[in-house]
Parts: structure tokens; sequence; C-alpha cells
């Protein structure tokens, strides 16, 4: 990388962020990652820059953080199609689907799926398996 190149260190910053993220180390993850987005905004580079989006979709709702899980990833998703990004658009739509299903939102989580390439039963099958983890953490939380 030369001394000036922004957006070759936007793309170590998402690189290091997913490091990170692997790591267990969240809050660098997201540090990085905020860093690789607004490197790869001013620079206009708007695959890495859909990458990232996702990146922190994805880590957003890892952490629990569904609704900014939701937000990120449908930034994401119109800059994956206008590049015609499929394995990348796909990759947030599952994302999409796995952070609507785990608010419990089986219909848009059933929405997303199959345009992610999925099929129908196998996005059933993971909104009815989400739905049986939140009962049965319901379950030991009332035990407790």
């Amino acid at each position: 990388m030369q001394s000036g190149d922004s957006g070759g260190i936007g793309r170590a910053r998402r690189h290091l962020g997913v490091i990170y993220e692997v790591a267990g180390e969240f809050p660098l993850a997201l540090q990085n990652n905020e860093s690789a987005l607004q490197i790869a905004r001013s620079v206009g580079d708007r695959r890495t820059e859909g990458v990232v989006l996702n990146n922190l979709g994805a880590l957003y709702a890892r952490l629990g953080n569904r609704q900014k899980a939701i937000d990120l990833l449908l930034a994401s998703l119109p800059l994956r199609r206008d590049l015609s990004d499929r394995e990348g658009e796909a990759a947030t739509l599952e994302n999409l689907g796995n952070a609507y299903a785990d608010l419990q939102q089986g219909q848009k989580a059933l929405d997303h799926y199959p345009s992610s390439g999925g099929s129908v039963q196998r996005a059933q099958a993971a909104v009815e398996c989400r739905s049986n983890e939140e009962q049965h953490r319901d379950h030991v939380a009332a035990c407790e």
C-alpha cells in the first residue's frame, strides 16, 4: 500500500474488522469497520461500502442490536444490487432474514431467505429454529 492509498487503507480496515470479530474483539471489530466505512464513502468505493455495511449489520445482529443490524443491511442491499454483486446480495439477504427471524418477524424473514438463494423449506426451518431457541431461553429464565 502506498502512502495516500485511502482505498487500500479502507479495505485493510475492513479485513481487520473481520479478524477482530472472529477473535471476539467486538469493540475493535466495530471500530475498524466504522473506519473502513468512512474511508470507503470518502473515496467513493461503493463495493467496499456495501461489504462493510453488510459486515457491520451482521456484527450488530451478533451483538443483539437487531434493529441497527437491519438498518445497515438495508443500506447495503441497493449498493450490492447496483454493482451486480449477486453473491454479496445473497449474503445480505440471508443476514436480513436472520435478523428478522431473531426479532420474531417470521414473514419478513421468509420474504428475504428465498431471495438469498435458499429454499423456502430452509427459510421456514430457520425461522422455526430461532423461535424454538427463544422459547428455550424464556423457559430457562423462568426456571431460574
